[in-house]
């Protein structure tokens, strides 16, 4: 899978380090998840209906796919778990990382397992500010536990 890199008009895309988590169980299961979790900066001078229309557009499309997962705002920062077939998830992803309202987008990680989905459905909400942010800058936070961390968010935030 990639992303874009370099520079495009006046949207600068960042390069993203494809962090992805094998799990030899996983591959031979039929069941198996593929699970995604990135994070990503509201553009700047964004109108505040943005956020309501990813949302809505999050909560209406995700379920159609059998993609389930949570997305979550800090006020700054999107995070989002994208859960289900690596088709579906990877197509949306790509869909993400070339939106123009997402900038600065972190893929934490990606891969397959064998564990259920994280998610049994999709939901979407508000975090406290500025927890999603410290996702970007700590370097520690890839794979398994950058999922920690979210899950981590996920527990204290306002979610439908």
């Amino acid at each position: 899978m990639s992303f874009y890199t370099g520079e495009t008009g006046p949207r600068r895309y960042i390069a993203l380090r494809h962090i992805r988590v094998q799990d030899p169980i996983a591959m031979t299961t039929p069941d198996a998840t593929f699970r995604i979790l990135y994070v990503s900066q509201l553009a700047p001078g964004s109108e505040l209906g943005t956020v309501s229309d990813i949302v809505a557009t999050s909560r209406t499309n995700n379920p159609l796919r059998g993609i389930t997962g949570a997305l979550v705002f800090d006020g700054e920062y999107f995070g989002q778990l994208l859960e289900g077939d690596e088709a579906e998830v990877s197509a949306l992803m790509q869909r993400i990382a070339t939106d123009p309202r997402h900038v600065r987008v972190v893929l934490l990680l990606s891969g397959v397992t064998a564990v259920r989905p994280r998610m049994r459905v999709w939901r979407s909400g508000y975090c406290d500010p500025q927890r999603l942010g410290a996702l970007t800058t700590e370097p520690a936070l890839r794979g398994p536990a950058a999922l920690e961390a979210f899950m981590s968010i996920l527990a204290g935030a306002d979610l439908e």
